[in-house]
C-alpha cells in the first residue's frame, strides 16, 4: 500500500530541524545561579573531550530489559557545554527531538554559608533537581569552592566542607527499584537501582593541583551520559514498537516520515555512541521500507539551483527533515539523502568500498529516474548530475581508502546512457577509483560507456 510524505494529522512539530542534521555534538547543559561558571569553564574544556566512557547498553529481551555484560568502551567523546537557556535547546517535547536534547544537565554551586545555603541555595537545588527528575534527565551538582577567598581561620574551610557535606547527605538520595531514575539511580541487570553518587567538588583558584577532584567531575559526567544514552535507546525502541503495531492494523495514525524522524533518531543516538553499524542498519530498513511501502512524493525535484552538480553526499546542503515533515521534500532530494547517510556512516567505519559499491547502485538507480522525469528537468540535467555525483564519490572513496589503509580496493565500474552500471575490474593495483563519464543520447537504450583507466602506479 503506497504512503505519502505528508506527516499524520495532529502529529507534534518538530522544532528546529532546518539544517539541524549534524549528529557529533554531545550537548551538556550548565545552569550558574551563583556567577562561578567563569572558574569552572576554562579549565573543564581542558578535560574534553572525555576519554574512555563505557557503556552498558541495556536491550529488550522476552519482555525484561537486560543490561549487556561486556561494556562497549568510546575512546574519545565530544561534549558541547551549553548554558540552559542557549536557543539551541529550547525545543519541543516530541520523541523525536530526544537526541538533540543535553545528555546531563550541571547545576554549579557556590556557598559558603551554612545559613544562606539552607534558607536560599538548597531551595534552589531542590527546585533544579525536581524539574530535572520529572523530565527523567540526568543531572549533577557541581559545587565550586573559590580557593583565593579562603582565610587562613580553619573554620572557614570547615564551614565549606559542611554546606558541600549537606548537599551530599540532600540530594544523593537513594531510589527504589519502581522510583523514578532520576534521583540518584542508576538500572542494574536483575531491575535493582543502585544509588550513583551526584554531586561533586572543585577547588578552583587554589595554586595547589586538583586533579582528584576533576577526575571525579569528568567520571561523574561520564556515568551520567552513559545512562542518558541507553535511555534514549529503550524510548526509541518502544516508540518504533508502537509505531509498528500502527502500522500492522493499518492505522491512519501511521505514516512513513513520522516512522522515518523516530527511527532516524535512534540512528542519531547510536552514531554518538559510536554504534556505527547498528546505526546503518536503520538506514537500511527505512530504504527498505522505501520501497516496500511504496512512498508517493509531490514531486520530483531537481529544479532547485545547482541540484545537477552539487555532492550528492552532502546531507546539510538543504533542511531535508523540514522538508520531509512538512510534505514538501522531492523525490530527488530524499532520495540522495539516505544516500547521503548511507556513505557517511560507511566512511566513518572505514569501509570505502562498500561505500562505492552502494553508489554504483544508486547512481544507477537515480540515472534510470532522471530518465523518466527528463521532461521537468533542466536540459543535460541527468548527464551533469550523472558526472558530478561520480567525481565527488570517487574523491571521497579514494580520500577514504588511503586513510584507512592503502590495500583496500575500490571497485572500477562504467556507465552508460541505458543507465547500466557494471562492475568491471577490481585489482590490488588500483590506486584510485574509476570515475564514470556519460555522453548523452536521445534514447537511453544507446549504449555509449567511457572508461577513465587507472592511473599507473609510480615506482
Amino acid at each position: 500500500m503506497a504512503t505519502s510524505v505528508s506527516p499524520p494529522p495532529g502529529s507534534a512539530p518538530l522544532a528546529g530541524q532546518a539544517h539541524s542534521t549534524n549528529t557529533d555534538a554531545m550537548y551538556v547543559s550548565y545552569q550558574d545561579d551563583f556567577g562561578v561558571w567563569k572558574y569552572v569553564e576554562g579549565e573543564l574544556r581542558q578535560h574534553l573531550p572525555l576519554r574512555h566512557v563505557a557503556l552498558r547498553p541495556t536491550r529488550h529481551v522476552n519482555g525484561q530489559i537486560l543490561t549487556l555484560t561486556h561494556p562497549r568502551v568510546i575512546d574519545s567523546m565530544d561534549v558541547k557545554l551549553l548554558s540552559f537557556d542557549d536557543e539551541r535547546l529550547q525545543l519541543s517535547s516530541a520523541v523525536a527531538n530526544l537526541y538533540k536534547k543535553p545528555y546531563l544537565y550541571l547545576y554549579i554551586v557556590h556557598c559558603d554559608d551554612s545559613e544562606l545555603y539552607k534558607q536560599v541555595v538548597k531551595p534552589k537545588i531542590k527546585s533544579w533537581v525536581q524539574t530535572m527528575t520529572e523530565r527523567q534527565q540526568e543531572w549533577l551538582i557541581v559545587y565550586a569552592s573559590l580557593g583565593h577567598r579562603r582565610t587562613l581561620v580553619d573554620l572557614a574551610s570547615k564551614l565549606q566542607r559542611s554546606v558541600y557535606d549537606r548537599i551530599r547527605m540532600d540530594f544523593n538520595v537513594p531510589a527504589t527499584s519502581s522510583g523514578p531514575l532520576g534521583l540518584g539511580a542508576v538500572p542494574a541487570v536483575g531491575g535493582r537501582a543502585v544509588t550513583r553518587d551526584r554531586c561533586c567538588q572543585l577547588r578552583l583558584l587554589d595554586p595547589q593541583p586538583d586533579h582528584d577532584h576533576w577526575e571525579d567531575l569528568t567520571n561523574k559526567m561520564k556515568d551520567g551520559i552513559a545512562a542518558t544514552i541507553d535511555q534514549h535507546i529503550l524510548t526509541y525502541e518502544e516508540e518504533l514498537k508502537k509505531a509498528d503495531a500502527r502500522r500492522a492494523i493499518s492505522s491512519p495514525a501511521w505514516s512513513y516520515p513520522s516512522y522515518f524522524f523516530l527511527k532516524e533518531s535512534l540512528a542519531f543516538v547510536l552514531e554518538r555512541a559510536h554504534m556505527m553499524e547498528d546505526a546503518l542498519i536503520h538506514y537500511l530498513e527505512l530504504e527498505a521500507m522505501y520501497k516496500e511501502v511504496g512512498v508517493r512524493f509531490e514531486r520530483f525535484g531537481g529544479s532547485d539551483a545547482l541540484d545537477d552538480s552539487s555532492s550528492p553526499l552532502d546531507y546539510t546542503k538543504k533542511p531535508y527533515r523540514e522538508l520531509l515533515y512538512q510534505g514538501s521534500i522531492s523525490e530527488f532530494d530524499f532520495r540522495q539523502y539516505l544516500f547521503a547517510r548511507e556513505s557517511r556512516l560507511l566512511m566513518m567505519m572505514g569501509r570505502p568500498a562498500e561505500a562505492a559499491h552502494k553508489a554504483v547502485s544508486f547512481i544507477g538507480s537515480m540515472s534510470l529516474a532522471l530518465h523518466r522525469h527528463r521532461d521537468v528537468l533542466a536540459p543535460f540535467f541527468r548527464e551533469s548530475w550523472i558526472f558530478s555525483a561520480c567525481m565527488v564519490v570517487a574523491e571521497q572513496c579514494e580520500r577514504a581508502r588511503q586513510s584507512a589503509s592503502p590495500q583496500i580496493t575500490i571497485p572500477s565500474i562504467s556507465v552508460s546512457a541505458s543507465s547500466s552500471f557494471t562492475p568491471l575490474s577490481s585489482s590490488s593495483s588500483s590506486s584510485s577509483f574509476i570515475a564514470p563519464l556519460v555522453h548523452s543520447h536521445s534514447t537511453p537504450s544507446i549504449p555509449a560507456q567511457v572508461q577513465v583507466q587507472p592511473k599507473a602506479k609510480s615506482s
